[in-house]
């Protein structure tokens, strides 16, 4: 009897074990989310990552002064792309949950000291897959909060397929958009790519650009001729502005969402 038990016991062990250190988002439902868990969606997570960049000696991407390079798009709007997610969600700096859920700080700022034997200052910025489900449904969730489980708004951009990836970053200081803004959206066309090994880039069919506050929202949006697919493993954004570069790789096999590749 007493091995019986210890076996029902190990059993019952192996079938909750996938469970254990497992990501909120594999453990609950979108409409159970926590303010803090949208918040860890959005800033850190296998669809949004923190980018952190020296800055060189005499500023960043373009120079300073000038708020160019968008209108302030507000909840949701102003620009041309034509997206189903909330893209100004989230604080300026991609470090918050936004909507709702009071975001964090504004990432975007510029840190560290500069002075002698001091760290040089840095620039952190965001960037999100936009379109992947989770994000959305963290976003719909931060901005209609329980009410996102009776919104058919909310449900028709769960349920539609995305044509794109949209790509936001999110956290450029404003004043680093000093040229017009259909050349400095041109710019940012010519120097951003998703890359994988052994196939050619992916580059922006198109580019938006909103002001929210102090900071630049960038959508980068491309098309989906060449599918991205798991086999490819992994993903660098790469996006240069001005004297900054930002680089990122995501890899494929964590951004399984409900069994499909979210992207």
């Amino acid at each position: 009897m007493g091995n019986l038990v210890s076996r029902r016991v190990f059993v019952s062990s192996l079938g909750v074990a996938p469970l254990i250190g497992a990501d909120f988002w594999q453990q609950k439902k979108f409409t159970e989310w926590s303010d803090k868990d949208i918040n860890r969606l959005l800033s850190d997570s296998p669809w949004c990552k923190p980018i952190s960049v020296a800055l060189q000696s005499g500023g960043g991407g373009g120079g300073g002064g000038g708020r160019g390079g968008g209108g302030r798009g507000g909840r949701g709007g102003g620009g041309g792309m034509s997206t189903t997610v909330d893209a100004s969600q989230g604080s300026a700096g991609g470090m918050g949950g936004g909507g709702r859920g009071g975001g964090g700080g504004e990432g975007g700022e510029m840190g560290g000291g500069g002075g002698e034997g001091g760290a040089a200052p840095a620039i952190t910025v965001s960037v999100r897959w936009l379109t992947a489900l989770p994000v959305k449904q963290a976003n719909w969730k931060s901005r209609l909060g329980d009410a996102v489980e009776t919104s058919a708004e909310a449900k028709a951009s769960l349920e539609k397929k995305e044509e794109s990836y949209i790509v936001g970053l999110f956290g450029l200081p404003a004043r680093m958009a000093t040229m017009e803004p259909d050349k400095f959206k041109e710019m940012l066309k010519s120097k951003t790519s998703l890359n994988r090994k052994g196939k050619d880039p992916l580059t922006p069919a198109a580019v938006d650009v909103r002001q929210q506050d102090r900071f630049l929202v960038i959508l980068y949006q491309f098309a989906k001729k060449d599918p991205i697919v798991l086999d490819d493993k992994e993903v660098e954004f790469s996006s240069t502005i001005g004297a900054l570069s930002f680089k990122k790789k995501f890899r494929l096999k964590d951004m399984v969402y409900n069994g499909d590749l979210a992207l």
